[in-house]
């Protein structure tokens, strides 16, 4: 009972400190967003391409919970539109994504 107990304690805490590291990087910068020009869509998402303790970004669900911490209550059922990879040079590359906010 108690080896349960502590896996699932470390498993709330994971997840606590997944949520405070992207809310960090959305301080910092690292995630930004902006309206859309386009009808097709209504917001333009860049998630620069990094790794954190508990998450790293190449992971579909992680880009997809950033997008919704970012997006916050202005998009309350994001859904990827389109998706594109950029390279950079001597920096990490981003994810530029297209999220259209389903009703």
């Amino acid at each position: 009972m108690n080896r349960i107990f502590i896996l699932v304690a470390v498993l709330v805490l994971a997840g606590c400190s997944v949520e405070s590291s992207i809310r960090n990087e959305i301080r910092l910068g690292s995630f930004t967003f902006m309206p859309s020009e386009s009808d097709k869509y209504q917001y333009l998402v860049n998630i620069r391409a990094i790794k954190d303790i508990g998450y790293n970004t190449k992971d579909p669900a992680v880009r997809m919970q950033i997008i919704q911490q970012l997006l916050g209550d202005a998009c309350i059922h994001p859904q990827i539109y389109d998706e594109k990879f950029i390279k950079r040079t001597n920096q990490p590359g981003a994810y530029l994504i297209q999220v259209s906010c389903q009703k």
